[in-house]
């Protein structure tokens, strides 16, 4: 009811000083009475694990327990994390989908459990590291090319290849005059559905778009009927991917 609640949380740190075994230095979960979240690692649950650096492909797996049906936040904080081509995100298996996580600043991802056994198992969440070492720039094509977009769009361009890994980017995130823009980077061409889900489950808007090359940008605007608030952006490509994003409508 727009009032988040801290429900649980865990901790990883990184050192040389550390092994990837499970030993004195990690600590073991002690299981709360209500939702619980931690770090499933060698057939044990900890609240704090300890490992050496940061190696590429590296792995965070999450163990979720006793969630309700109801809407959920993970937040992320990292501190001393960033370096030169490190990249991380969370994998969804449920979704299927894959969100870019911020190694400099808090990221917030938004998802929902309902009566479904994948949405609320145990190992749905994990976070994955990626080490990137080339930077090149990839082209964008915009589908519209009214002067108030073109300071946004512009900004894509000659990008490191972290924004070469397929992903599907909304912004601006709050949306404001009920226009927002949705680039899809590495995705195939073809037909996507886009959907906007209210808090009651609501689908406030949905329609069809094709897109026909790598980076390619199209423009939606919203209707005005569609009130201030937060809202799921639920995108569906014609062979059953799915992406999703909370989004904060002004």
């Amino acid at each position: 009811a727009g009032n988040p609640v801290l429900i649980d949380g865990n901790l990883v740190q990184y050192s040389r000083s550390w092994s990837k075994a499970v030993d004195m230095h990690d600590a073991i979960k002690m299981n709360n009475s209500g939702e619980n979240l931690g770090i499933s690692r060698e057939h044990k649950i900890l609240a704090v694990e300890r490992r050496p650096l940061i190696e590429r492909t590296d792995t965070v797996f999450y163990n979720m327990g006793m969630l309700r049906l109801q809407q959920y936040e993970l937040e992320f904080v990292p501190d001393n994390l960033a370096q030169p081509g490190l990249v991380a995100f969370l994998e969804d298996l449920y979704l299927g989908t894959s969100t870019a996580v911020s190694l400099e600043g808090t990221t917030r991802i938004s998802f929902a459990i309902v009566n479904v056994p994948g949405s609320y198992a145990a190992d749905r969440f994990r976070l994955v590291y990626r080490q990137l070492k080339k930077h090149v720039p990839f082209p964008v094509t915009v589908s519209e090319t009214k002067s108030s977009y073109e300071r946004t769009t512009r900004s894509f361009i000659d990008q490191p290849l972290a924004e070469m890994i397929p992903a599907i980017k909304v912004y601006p995130n709050p949306v404001t005059d009920k226009t927002m823009q949705i680039q899809f980077v590495s995705q195939p061409e073809g037909n996507y559905s886009v959907q906007l889900i209210n808090k009651m489950g609501q689908c406030v808007y949905n329609s069809n778009i094709f897109i026909t090359g790598t980076g390619m940008v199209k423009s939606i605007q919203l209707d005005d009927t569609i009130s201030a608030g937060t809202y799921q952006l639920l995108i569906v490509s014609s062979a059953g991917t799915s992406a999703t994003q909370q989004l904060l409508i002004q």
